[in-house]
């Protein structure tokens, strides 16, 4: 309003001046002019005017600013607060263990394509992989139920047939039968994993005998022959489990799909062969048993061992490769010995193996050395050697503050009776109660 009156009465001011009306056309104003009006015409106008910049001043216009600037940024990180804080209380209520699964098991769905879901090779895979994860992991807890079962069913079989021969009441004859049960089914278990299982120190005894009986390298090396570092060896151990292999109509092991194998060309068994190949679907359901026909067979445990000698005159590098079959005896496929010359290089002997297995020894000895060359540098026996002795520290002293916290303590640190003493002086207090209470009774005390 005060705005609208100040422009009607500048164009008063200057239509009255000019001596005429200026209708329809633009006015300029300068400062002068506008100054003139401001004086002659709206007194009460250029008061109000005048007293606008003493209410807003700069310092309070830049406070005002700056708390907008806030308010915006505070409202714009409202969404991020909201979600950390139902995070945290959602971590709280179930744990870090289940908030980690759930998360990550909540990210894996979000990147899981929906048409991908129909295809149960993958999901097949999962529980297989998963499966298999759990049995390693809790491996010898299996094994140690599994013997615990196999002991009961076994207690309970040789009591059913002794009953059959004799009256079997008595307890003793029980416990006798149980401890019969027990002791058959750990010499059987024993005698199982040491048909189908390599014990390296057995295989790593019997391969030092080997070479000292050899007379050719108890010549090059010099008698005795020895570990250099006592049993300092790498091993490198597969096999030793059942496998599911894909073999062909002969029996033996397929190495290559046949050709249409997995094609969309109407074989039995497919989606019809008319369908297009969308992405993540199975181009065969139920495919062919002649196609995929598999077997479980028993992989033998194998075992690549390599491990420094040292003899009288010069020393080496032996590596062998050795295979547990079921019931027999360990098998030596392979023993190469490098011998160290006097001018740094080294020449190898072969002592068994075939060509096939005297080219893989190139490789899997270089894979083998790397390590067993960084546990035999003298730093690292060194650290091991701190490491050993950090650990005895760490033994004296905990031992030191657990004598110190056995010793009494006086009431200002915490200290007070013993367990024993405070169950003493328990009884004594219960007891002076009582002859007080009796002496009471019978007028004796007041």
């Amino acid at each position: 309003t005060q705005t609208a009156g100040a422009a009607r009465v500048i164009d008063s001011h200057f239509a009255r001046r000019n001596g005429r009306h200026l209708c329809g056309q633009t006015l300029h104003y300068t400062r002068p002019h506008l100054a003139g009006a401001f004086r002659t015409q709206a007194p009460t106008l250029r008061r109000g005017f005048i007293s606008l910049p003493a209410v807003v001043n700069k310092r309070s216009l830049t406070e005002f600013v700056i708390g907008a600037r806030q308010t915006l940024a505070n409202v714009k990180r409202a969404p991020a607060v909201a979600r950390d804080a139902v995070v945290t209380s959602v971590e709280k209520a179930l744990g870090p263990r289940v908030f980690g699964m759930v998360q990550s098991t909540s990210a894996k769905l979000a990147t899981i394509n929906p048409v991908t879901l129909l295809n149960p090779i993958p999901h097949i895979a999962a529980v297989s992989n998963k499966t298999r994860a759990l049995l390693f992991r809790h491996k010898n807890a299996i094994y140690t139920v599994g013997q615990g079962f196999a002991v009961v069913g076994v207690w309970h079989g040789t009591l059913y047939f002794a009953s059959i021969v004799t009256d079997v009441s008595n307890a003793s004859q029980e416990l006798a039968a149980l401890g019969f049960a027990t002791v058959v089914v750990i010499l059987g278990t024993n005698s199982i994993k040491h048909r189908t299982r390599i014990d390296l120190d057995h295989v790593h005894a019997l391969l030092l005998r080997r070479l000292d009986n050899h007379a050719g390298l108890r010549e090059v090396l010099g008698a005795p022959i020895r570990g250099e570092r006592g049993n300092a060896r790498v091993a490198l151990v597969t096999g030793g489990e059942w496998r599911l292999d894909r073999v062909d109509g002969s029996g033996g092991v397929k190495q290559k799909e046949e050709k249409g194998v997995g094609s969309n060309q109407g074989t039995k068994g497919s989606w019809g062969g008319g369908l297009p190949n969308l992405p993540g679907l199975p181009t065969s359901l139920w495919p062919s048993s002649a196609r995929n026909k598999t077997k479980w067979r028993w992989r033998d445990e194998r075992a690549s061992v390599a491990f420094p000698i040292a003899g009288t005159r010069a020393g080496g590098f032996v590596f062998a490769e050795c295979v547990k079959r079921a019931g027999k005896k360990v098998d030596l496929d392979l023993v190469a010995v490098d011998v160290f010359a006097v001018n740094g290089d080294s020449h190898r002997v072969f002592l068994s193996g075939g060509s096939k297995q005297k080219e893989r020894a190139d490789a899997i000895l270089a894979a083998l050395r790397v390590p067993l060359a960084v546990a035999m540098d003298d730093s690292y026996d060194d650290e091991r050697a701190l490491d050993a002795a950090n650990a005895e520290t760490a033994l004296r002293v905990r031992t030191e503050m657990e004598k110190k916290e056995k010793v009494p303590k006086p009431l200002d640190h915490g200290g007070g009776m013993w367990p024993a003493e405070k169950v003493l002086d328990t009884a004594g207090t219960a007891v002076h109660e009582t002859k007080r209470a009796w002496g009471k009774v019978r007028g004796l005390f007041k």
